[in-house]
């Protein structure tokens, strides 16, 4: 596989990030800034790097796109560059127009508990047709209104401020929103194609999830290194080995698990690599974070740090899809209804180099 293109894609996609961040991140950054940073990612082609050359382009695979879509939560981006590409990918498989700007991927049945990706969108939207989705306020409103809508059977785009049945305020602090689906058209695609549109969105979640991770790893492990308390740097003390050695072990292995979800020669990812890796990232996402905020203390609270803003992302997503109980229960029935082992399952359409 010839990674010259990819790194070079990596590479540009880096350089802009970091003549626009503050402080290591995006998160801060005014509504006029992102909304010039996403104009500048369409412009760019960072949005079409999964799509073909004739349409703008990189002709990636989920592979080689993974270093790049990792940037969205190493540097708490708020312009949805993971689903925006993903979402195109699929409308393009579909014979659909892709989207200008960016766009959000949302699955509702994948996510809430009491719901199955078999639902009809009729029986989650109820019979006032309203459904709930996970999305920052502000981010939805004035960045990323476009949204890919998977509900049960059906899927839908949305310039979803069309659809919203609350008034949202200034403070974007909402992380849920509500939207009427009553009078949405749907997009006609097949149930396989929805299902993979459900996929898509955990697949989102994953990248974002893990550069998050990455981030707050790097984050922790300078902090202890500079910070100095009773007249000894926090890395010296015994007790902040062991919790770093445990965050980086986590880290780690989310990072395996995440390398797994896009192990593809295509924009399609293998389910059980998919099922594998969710269950991992949720599994490990209250420990990386717990012991982010430990070792930072009361600095890692505060308005003017970051680390929440990486926090925030991998607890959000944690249980974007459904929780780690949730993929473990779809490993297994993965496992029992075949006969092979699970190593032999999760070894299927592994790329040999």
């Amino acid at each position: 596989m010839d990674n010259t293109l990819q790194q070079a894609v990596f590479a540009a996609v880096t350089d802009v990030l970091n003549d626009h961040q503050e402080n290591g991140t995006l998160a801060n950054l005014s509504v006029t800034q992102l909304q010039d940073l996403a104009a500048l990612f369409q412009e760019s082609g960072f949005f079409n790097l999964l799509l073909p050359e004739e349409l703008g382009g990189a002709e990636l695979n989920l592979q080689q796109s993974l270093p790049v879509l990792l940037q969205e939560g190493a540097y708490a981006l708020p312009v949805a560059l993971a689903s925006t590409n993903l979402a195109n990918a699929w409308l393009h498989a579909q014979g659909l127009d892709v989207v200008t700007g960016a766009v959000a991927i949302e699955s509702v049945s994948a996510r809430r508990g009491n719901v199955q990706p078999g639902n009809t969108a009729q029986e989650l939207a109820g019979a006032d047709g309203q459904i709930s989705i996970g999305i920052k306020a502000q981010n939805f409103i004035h960045i990323t209104p476009q949204v890919l809508l998977a509900v049960g059977d059906k899927a839908y785009l949305l310039d979803a401020t069309h659809y919203l049945t609350d008034s949202v305020d200034s403070d974007h602090s909402a992380l849920w929103l509500n939207l009427n689906l009553e009078h949405a058209e749907a997009l006609e695609v097949n149930a396989e194609a929805v299902q993979k549109l459900h996929d898509l969105a955990v697949l989102s979640s994953i990248a974002v999830s893990q550069g998050a991770m990455r981030q707050l790893l790097e984050m922790t492990v300078k902090y202890a290194a500079e910070r100095t308390q009773f007249g000894r740097k926090l890395s010296q003390f015994q007790a902040i080995q062991q919790q770093l050695s445990v965050m980086a072990e986590c880290v780690c292995s989310a990072q395996m698990a995440a390398e797994l979800a896009y192990y593809s020669d295509s924009t399609v990812p293998n389910k059980n690599h998919l099922i594998l890796a969710k269950h991992q990232l949720s599994l490990v996402a209250n420990q990386v974070a717990n012991i982010a905020h430990a070792v930072h203390g009361a600095i890692g609270i505060t308005k003017e740090y970051p680390l929440h803003f990486y926090t925030q992302i991998i607890r959000q997503n944690r249980s974007r899809g459904g929780s780690e109980m949730y993929w473990a229960e779809q490993l297994g029935a993965a496992v029992l209804q075949s006969d092979k082992t699970i190593l032999e399952i999760l070894s299927e359409d592994l790329l040999v180099s």
